[in-house]
């Protein structure tokens, strides 16, 4: 039998508080970093509901048992099937677009938001009391409306179906009516312009906080870390310390992940159950959706959060039709546009701010400085061409008006290259200079170890 014991002076006496260690390593460096993209991604990535498949996760299971006849037998599961695979996929693949290019996840969310609101005022003009909760749900095809038409006084759901089918039915009721973003904010329009009487069902936003899977205590975790990165960044400026080339990466990350949560903070969280919508129409009504529904959308869709089409526009094409006289664009519509470039800049700009700094060799700094300026200069040369575009577009050059045209085409594909390869640079050199830092990266402010963060 052991027993604890105290000696007076020796090694193993008993110990008290233990303050943090007195230097940095470069793991403690790296994994607090790492923690920031991770949860910050995590919650900034506010997916449109999966397909039905997808929402069940199902997964390939051996069955074990003791006793034949099936009974004490149990299924343990092995391996996702392919549905959920698929769903885990597309959020890690999100997670990382956001994370190596934040911008592009800057300008997806002021795309929703501007649909949203835009959608919002349109229903509010024809006095339906709805928020944006609502606006963003409808849009990311989280309703579905099922129609029951009353015949001999009796609702029943159409179209018919059979008792076989009858198991299945509320699976293809889901494939049937989640449609397109455009067929979707159709449906919005419709309800707002009270076209779609007697719909019932519609949530508040109460419930669509409660099913959103959104919770406190990530949202906490990564306040916290990049709370505790700024200030001791911060500090360590102050005292004289270098900083690492990741945590100022890092930090450029924190403010775009700030400016994308603003504008998903009221889209909901994490949904795959979608709502069913019940509206009672008379036989023969013209207003009716069902037959629309079940003829032009069979398969299990799902909503994408951004078409190639949606791709194209945001980074290139509304860059020089913004001051067209010829195409019909509002001025919102290139609100996403806008936050790309700008964006960009802002972090690029920040990355721009370690130009002094101590590199691991000459070549080093010189690939930093010109990797870091070529993605400003990409993403701040649209702002010089849109001026032109607009002279251009007010006065008839002829040929040479085709020719600009054709050259601004050529420049922005030029500059989205430009910029995708500085970037890609700009990532390699980040964990690059690890291999040779400054002897103060290593160095802590002591009163920073006691902050509450993850390491």
């Amino acid at each position: 039998m052991s027993t604890n014991t105290t000696s007076s002076g020796g090694s193993g006496g008993m110990i008290g508080w233990v303050p943090p260690d007195a230097r940095r390593n470069t793991w403690d460096i790296i994994l607090s970093c790492l923690s920031i993209f991770l949860v910050c991604s995590w919650k900034c990535v506010h997916l449109n509901p999966p397909t039905g498949e997808e929402a069940r996760g199902e997964w390939h299971k051996v069955s074990i048992g003791l006793a034949k006849g099936g009974r004490w037998r149990w299924e343990v599961p092995i391996f996702p099937k392919l549905p959920l695979l698929r769903k885990w996929c597309r959020r890690l693949m999100w997670m990382g677009i956001i994370s190596v290019a934040p911008e592009l996840g800057v300008a997806v969310s002021v795309k929703e938001w501007k649909e949203a609101r835009s959608d919002l005022k349109w229903m509010s003009r024809s006095g339906v009391h709805c928020t944006m909760p609502h606006a963003f749900l409808f849009n990311m095809g989280g309703v579905i409306i099922r129609e029951v038409t009353k015949r001999n006084g009796v609702a029943e759901l159409e179209p018919k179906r059979s008792a076989v089918e009858d198991g299945d039915y509320a699976e293809r009721t889901a494939r049937a009516a989640v449609t397109g973003v455009d067929q979707q904010v159709d449906y919005l329009a419709e309800i707002g312009h009270l076209e779609l009487p007697g719909l019932m069902g519609i949530p508040t936003t109460d419930e669509i906080t409660d099913r959103s899977k959104s919770d406190g205590f990530t949202k906490l975790f990564s306040l916290m870390q990049a709370g505790w990165l700024i200030v001791s960044s911060i500090a360590r400026v102050c005292h004289g310390y270098a900083i690492t080339e990741l945590e100022l990466a890092t930090m450029a990350f924190i403010i775009c992940a700030f400016v994308m949560y603003s504008f998903w903070w009221n889209k909901p969280f994490g949904i795959e159950q979608r709502w069913v919508l019940i509206r009672v129409v008379e036989p023969g009504d013209p207003s009716s959706l069902s037959r629309r529904i079940w003829e032009a959308h069979s398969g299990d869709q799902r909503i994408p959060e951004l078409h190639w089409r949606d791709f194209f526009e945001i980074t290139i094409v509304n860059s020089f039709v913004m001051f067209s006289d010829e195409v019909d664009i509002k001025t919102s519509d290139v609100y996403p546009t806008l936050a790309l470039y700008l964006t960009g800049m802002v972090f690029s700009a920040i990355h721009v701010a370690a130009w002094n700094w101590e590199f691991p060799s000459r070549l080093i700094q010189i690939l930093w400085r010109t990797s870091t300026m070529a993605a400003f200069g990409a993403s701040f040369l649209p702002f010089i061409c849109m001026p032109i575009v607009y002279i251009g577009n007010r006065v008839d050059y002829g040929l040479l008006d085709d020719t600009l045209n054709f050259s601004f085409v050529v420049l922005g594909s030029g500059l989205a290259g430009i910029y995708v390869i500085a970037r890609l640079l700009i990532l390699f050199l980040t964990f690059y200079c690890f291999t040779a830092m400054p002897s103060s990266v290593y160095e802590k402010v002591g009163w920073t170890g006691y902050l509450p963060h993850f390491s």
